[in-house]
């Protein structure tokens, strides 16, 4: 937790119509463990207060300018505290965030901060998404010495659907290491089962092995004859099945029978490698290394590999690594420049390119709507419905109608969540879409959605293979709007429990975050 002497300070500029909502904001920012500085509170008697605020900006991490109708044309003091902040920002390197306009209604922006990306704290997330911003990592240090890393641990965000005025507290300490450990790669061995190459000597079995053995890789030898991906994925308790033949050249066929990532992301689970024996070594040691959650390394050893520059599918394993270790940019990359280059109409792609492009402006800022990746996922849905993709289709339907979600596009939202299940209705997700958009709406105040409906979609979906953790955070999440305390908070316990052994996107954190602060809050 950080001291005292370790908050993020945070100047609350505002006209004094509005001071009201400005000591509101002072007292929820107090409570969320921040340092907040507003006149009336710290300014003294004999101050020269044009100095002292002066002084509080240019020790601020963070400006916000509270904005309403009183202030948007009023000259004054606020008008002066902008352009203290202004010239700040003209020495503060981009992407970092300095600047924050709070509008507590709809109102014109100020045009000499036009530029800045607004809060809307009227709206029904706001207030999440304004402690999202604050609780950012600064990259690099201002002028002024000040720099602050942002800590997991110490992260306190409480989210309420219905209201923004709500006390932020730290998680507790009996969920902190579920958070703290959510996302993190298995400590546990990876289970690889390897069939004896057919027609080959034994020799190349046992060279494999032992590039591949550590103490960290379980490698099971299989008598079991395999022919087919099938067969290999009969086979239960392993993570990898790896089996093959001997020509000219050593083939290998991985089968990816574990999966940790997210689910919004499209993964190839059957990959053919054919080389000398190095090569296709290379390329069992890259998927070992995917397969237990190491994405950056495993991203190096793709690039690195001599056969995965010719394969489209260890081309978006590879920029599916670089996005589950938080390289967006490099994984859009790849994907613009390498695998759509080589396969043009495989929805697949555009559909993870989406979702890569979403999450780059996630990391980037952390207020705004962020429309991100839906072309793309029109056009992934466009492809997959040509080639008859039912898989994509329906990551793509679904990734679509949760970004439509999150901008309160709520007839576009739910038009993509009936898509999905109009393509199937024997699959989970868009059980999980419906589900989901339901609840927002319910949030909202919406009185045309029942309680039994969505319970109805989470009990379709688990009955079709909904991953748990979907599962759990849904039913915590409906549990709490019908105040069903301690049913809540298990299924949010099982939530970041099942988290521990995930990959994650930058929006998966939100929903971390969001759980402990959802714990705390039934807790207390």
């Amino acid at each position: 937790m950080k001291t005292k002497r370790e908050k993020k300070k945070v100047f609350i500029s505002y006209a004094r119509e509005d001071q009201a909502q400005a000591e509101k904001i002072h007292q929820y920012l107090s409570d969320a463990n921040f340092d907040p500085w507003m006149d009336v509170h710290d300014l003294v008697p004999g101050d020269d207060w044009l100095k002292s605020i002066t002084r509080a900006i240019k020790q601020a991490e963070y400006f916000l300018a509270i904005l309403s109708h009183n202030s948007v044309d009023k000259p004054g003091v606020l008008q002066e505290e902008l352009d203290i902040a202004l010239k700040i920002c003209k020495k503060i390197p981009d992407p970092e965030i300095f600047l924050i306009p709070v509008r507590l209604e709809e109102c014109e922006t100020p045009e000499k901060i036009s530029q800045y990306q607004w809060v809307n704290l009227f709206a029904e997330d706001g207030w999440v998404r304004l402690l999202r911003a604050l609780h950012q990592e600064r990259r690099k240090s201002r002028n002024w010495n000040r720099r602050f890393m942002a800590s997991l641990t110490g992260m306190l965000i409480v989210v309420s659907f219905m209201t923004w005025k709500v006390a932020f507290q730290a998680p507790n300490s009996d969920s902190t290491l579920l958070y703290e450990n959510a996302c993190k790669a298995s400590t546990l061995p990876l289970k690889v089962g390897f069939a004896r190459l057919k027609d080959c000597p034994v020799e190349n079995w046992s060279t494999l092995d032992g590039m591949w053995e550590s103490e960290t890789v379980q490698i099971t030898p299989l008598e079991q004859s395999i022919s087919s991906s099938q067969d290999a994925r009969a086979l239960t308790g392993y993570d990898l099945v790896i089996w093959g033949s001997c020509n000219d050249q050593n083939t290998l066929q991985f089968e990816l029978v574990s999966s940790r990532k997210p689910d919004e992301i499209y993964e190839p689970t059957s990959l053919q490698a054919t080389g000398t024996l190095t090569e296709v070594g290379d390329v069992g040691e890259a998927l070992i290394s995917y397969q237990r959650g190491e994405y950056a390394e495993a991203a190096q050893q793709f690039d690195a590999s001599k056969l995965a520059a010719g394969s489209p599918e260890l081309e978006l394993l590879r920029s599916n690594s670089l996005m589950f270790a938080g390289k967006y940019e490099d994984a859009i990359s790849v994907l613009k420049d390498t695998v759509l280059l080589q396969v043009p109409t495989w929805g697949a792609v555009y559909n993870n390119l989406g979702i890569a492009l979403f999450n780059r402006e996630e990391l980037k800022k952390k207020s705004g709507y962020n429309f991100n990746g839906l072309p793309e996922f029109d056009q992934a849905i466009q492809y997959a419905t040509a080639e008859n993709d039912t898989e994509t289709l329906l990551l793509a339907y679904t990734n679509k109608g949760d970004l439509l979600r999150r901008s309160s596009n709520w007839e576009d939202a739910e038009s993509a969540c009936k898509a999905a299940l109009q393509s199937s209705a024997q699959s989970s997700l868009p059980y999980f879409c419906l589900a989901r958009y339901k609840l927002a709406r319910i949030a909202g105040s919406s009185s045309d959605i029942s309680y039994t409906e969505i319970q109805d979609d989470l009990t379709n979906g688990e009955r079709f293979g909904l991953p748990p953790a979907k599962i759990y955070i849904l039913q915590g999440n409906l549990y709490k709007m019908q105040h069903q305390k301690k049913e809540a908070l298990a299924e949010y316990e099982h939530f970041l429990n099942l988290m521990q052994n995930r990959a994650c996107l930058q929006v998966d954190w939100s929903y971390i975050n969001d759980t402990a602060g959802y714990i705390t809050m039934l807790k207390h």
